[in-house]
């Protein structure tokens, strides 16, 4: 039987908002992150949501100051904030129709993997909830502590089209029957590498990329698990 995988984005397709905002505002409340990489972090923020960034630039820049926010910390401890982090807030982050469409992808025999910016520390909590495997934004770790460094950072662009690749490679995936769902323009080469490209409530880029390319396009507000079920089995699609 073919295998086949399903590659989602999770901020803005399996959940609302940035996981990473999530978790670095409770690390600086607990003096676990730098507050000058923080106050970075936060005016990249500030700039791509005023038009000053584009998605890009901005992602690539909150990702990077995120390693040296957490130079010096024990990884055990942050994995642990992280874990009461998740737990607090999991049901408020994830999209209603986030476990259906787990299930669905399932259900056809898709093996679920989630490539996304946000780190590691959480989305592996994410992953084991919804059975998935998981390309997250990952520090260097020595004996425990963090080093400063980046070892995977998604932010960079073919990033996680390599990570498709690679994983499809070392699993016998076949990328032509595979699906992916993403919502920035972040997610387009991860789009174009499987036979399934679906954008799921698209911004403006990506917007256009999935015109121009006759993609078809999902809303978590608009059914999307009912939409999916026909992309994905063949059938015509409603509007």
């Amino acid at each position: 039987m073919t295998k086949k995988a399903a590659f989602l984005d999770v901020d803005g397709v399996i959940s609302k908002g940035y996981w990473l905002g999530s978790l670095i505002d409770e690390l600086v409340r607990l003096g676990l992150f730098d507050r000058t990489q923080y106050f970075k972090i936060k005016s990249c923020l500030a700039e791509y949501k005023s038009g000053e960034l584009d998605y890009r630039t901005a992602a690539r820049e909150i990702t990077s100051l995120y390693a040296p926010g957490l130079k010096g910390q024990k990884f055990s401890e942050i994995s642990k904030i992280a874990g009461a982090v998740f737990e607090k807030i999991k049901d408020e982050k994830y999209f209603p129709d986030t476990y259906d469409m787990i299930r669905l992808f399932k259900d056809l025999d898709f093996r679920v993997v989630l490539i996304t910016g946000s780190p590691i520390e959480i989305i592996r909590l994410v992953g084991e909830d919804l059975g998935a495997d998981v390309f997250a934004l990952t520090c260097e770790v020595e004996d425990d502590i963090y080093t400063g460094r980046i070892l995977l950072d998604t932010a960079y662009e073919n990033i996680k089209k390599r990570c498709i690749l690679n994983y499809a490679a070392i699993n016998g995936i076949d990328l032509k029957s595979s699906a992916a769902l993403g919502d920035s323009i972040g997610d387009v080469e991860m789009l174009r590498a499987v036979g399934i490209p679906v954008p799921s409530d698209p911004g403006g880029e990506l917007a256009d990329e999935a015109a121009a390319n006759g993609w078809n396009i999902v809303s978590a507000d608009n059914d999307r698990v009912g939409k999916l079920k026909e992309i994905l089995t063949g059938g015509s699609i409603r509007q």
